[in-house]
Formats: C-alpha cells, sequence, structure tokens
C-alpha cells in the first residue's frame, strides 16, 4: 500500500483536478442518459480509486481530519475492488466533504446517490403506479378484503399474517422521462466535480506542507542509493505504468515514458495495454512488467544522480 512517503501528492492534486474538468466536460456536453450515466459512472470509479490510494491507503487528508485506513462503510465487507471504489466515493468521501466543508459542496449533494422514495404532496408514499400507498392487512399473501375487520389481537390461528404496504415504494428517479434523467446525472456530475475540486485542493495543500517540513531531510537524503534499492528488492512481476515508476523510483517522467515508447516497439513482452476503462486520468494506456525495463529506470536513476552533482556551468564557458 502506498504511504505519505511514496506517494506524489502534487500527482495526486493534479489528477483529481482533470477528473473535476472531466466530469464538468461530461455535463456540459452530454445529450443521451445512458451516455451519461456511463461516462459518470467510470469517473467516478477512477475517483475511488484515487481515494484508496492517496486518502484510505496513503493519509493523504489525515491533517484535515480524515482517518488513514477508514472504510466505505461500517460494517460493509465487499472484497469487489470495482463496488468499493464506487462506493468509497459515491457514499463515504462525498458525505465527508459535504460535512467538513459545506460551503464547497453543494447541500443537495445526497439526492443524486443515495436513494430517496418518491412521496406525494401531502407526503405520502408512492408506488410504481404513481398512486399513494396504503398499509393493510395479508394472510397468507393475500389483501384482506376492505370489508374484513381484523383483530391484531384476536388473529386467526393457522394462517401467515402481515400488515404492511399495498405495493413497492418507488424511487423519484421511477418518474423521471429523458429529460429529467439527463438533468439529474448533469447535476451528478457537476457535483464531482466539485469534490474533485476541493480533493485537489486538499491534497495540493498537504503536499505544500510536507515539502516545507521536509526539503531539509531530503537534501541530506541518498535518493539514488534508496531508489536503486527499492528498484532491486521489488518483484519483477509487478506491472506498472511510466507515472508510477517515475513516482516510486524518483526518476523524471517524461525522459522515462521515451525510453519505454523505444523498448515497447522491440520488446512485446514488456507491457499490456489497457482499455479505455481501465486507464488512468492521465495516461496509463501501458503498463510495464519492471522485471524487463527495470534496466531502464536503473540507468535513469543513475544518469539523474550524477547530474544533479555535475557542478553549474559557468558563463560563457562552452
Amino acid at each position: 500500500m502506498p504511504d505519505a512517503s511514496t506517494l506524489d501528492l502534487a500527482v495526486v492534486a493534479e489528477d483529481f483536478r482533470l477528473l473535476a474538468e472531466r466530469f464538468q466536460e461530461y455535463a456540459r456536453r452530454a445529450e443521451k442518459p445512458s451516455h451519461l450515466s456511463r461516462n459518470v459512472y467510470q469517473g467516478a470509479l477512477r475517483a475511488g480509486q484515487l481515494v484508496q490510494e492517496a486518502v484510505v491507503d496513503g493519509g493523504a487528508l489525515e491533517r484535515y481530519g480524515w482517518r488513514k485506513g477508514r472504510t466505505p462503510l461500517t460494517g460493509w465487507t465487499s472484497s469487489r475492488d470495482t463496488e468499493r471504489f464506487l462506493m468509497l466515493w459515491k457514499f463515504t468521501i462525498t458525505s465527508w466533504l459535504a460535512e467538513h466543508y459545506p460551503g464547497k459542496i453543494r447541500r443537495d449533494l445526497s439526492k443524486y446517490d443515495w436513494w430517496h422514495a418518491a412521496t406525494d404532496k401531502d407526503g405520502r408514499l408512492l408506488g410504481k403506479d404513481s398512486k399513494p400507498l396504503v398499509q393493510r392487512w395479508y394472510r397468507d399473501g393475500e389483501p384482506v378484503p376492505d370489508d374484513v375487520r381484523v383483530d391484531p389481537h384476536n388473529l386467526e390461528a393457522g394462517h401467515r399474517w402481515e400488515w404492511k404496504l399495498d405495493g413497492e415504494i418507488a424511487g423519484e428517479t421511477d418518474f423521471h422521462d429523458a429529460s429529467d434523467s439527463l438533468e439529474h446525472l448533469r447535476n451528478r456530475a457537476e457535483v464531482y466535480a466539485d469534490a474533485c475540486r476541493l480533493l485537489a485542493e486538499l491534497i495540493a495543500q498537504t503536499h505544500g506542507a510536507a515539502r516545507s517540513s521536509s526539503d531539509r531531510e531530503q537534501d541530506e537524503m541518498p535518493p539514488a542509493s534508496e531508489a536503486l534499492t527499492r528498484l532491486e528488492e521489488d518483484d519483477g512481476n509487478a506491472r506498472l505504468s511510466p507515472r508510477d515508476m517515475a513516482r516510486r523510483y524518483r526518476v523524471p517522467l517524461d525522459p522515462l515514458r521515451k525510453r519505454l515508447e523505444r523498448c515497447r516497439r522491440r520488446d512485446h513482452a514488456c507491457y499490456a495495454e489497457l482499455d479505455e476503462a481501465e486507464r488512468s486520468v492521465r495516461e496509463a494506456k501501458y503498463i510495464y512488467a519492471l522485471g524487463r525495463v527495470r534496466h531502464i529506470i536503473r540507468d535513469l536513476i543513475v544518469s539523474s544522480e550524477t547530474s544533479s552533482k555535475r557542478p553549474p556551468r559557468k558563463s560563457g564557458s562552452p
């Protein structure tokens, strides 16, 4: 699991900022509910992955009161990553943000994710047929006729008696037409954009505080030897994106990406291509087998360390 020492919080903040722009673009350009629903789902899934990595595992919001390792919901035990990421985003982090930053998150946030029962103007629950539901007696699964009086203190033995509503409760969205659904989804995308924007701001502030408190320690550390040790100890079967490698081994991203592209053309076994649903916000179209590109990272670590120790050129020197 990542922690504050291995996370590049500046990159995480930028990822959330880009996600905010993406949600805003979804809301602005959407024309069909089905398309917008799919895009919002994929965006929420990616946002949940980022929250899991940076906030739950990495503790990026501990200074604001978020408890590191907090689970999506009390008693929630699903082991499926997709469900965990979506629950974490839709019901945990957004609710936490709305509670702690009411001025920056819309107050009606919950209406777009939590299920809400449909009611009439008098507050009565509505059924799927849009008619008010009423409670009545059922005997052996069948409704008791209205003209039959039932004494709850003297129920006839040998039967299964139930006092319940005479239909299934409808949700507010059950009565949406295409226009209503599109507007609902647009609002959801805009709320998600607000949440991503706020997370980007908070994590960027955490990054700034962490840098100011650790700059002196970083100057005294031997980053090359530490990164090389980590590189040699890591599992060669691990598959990482260029950004993950740059973050973990402290090498410049652009030179790394260019060398990996050249390697990809020569060694077709060094990478795997991800489909659109699996891609990260920024790039991660390809992930690489660490064991097959370890030499590239090793060379970059050494060359970066050498260039950092090289004395600056004097003005006018060739």
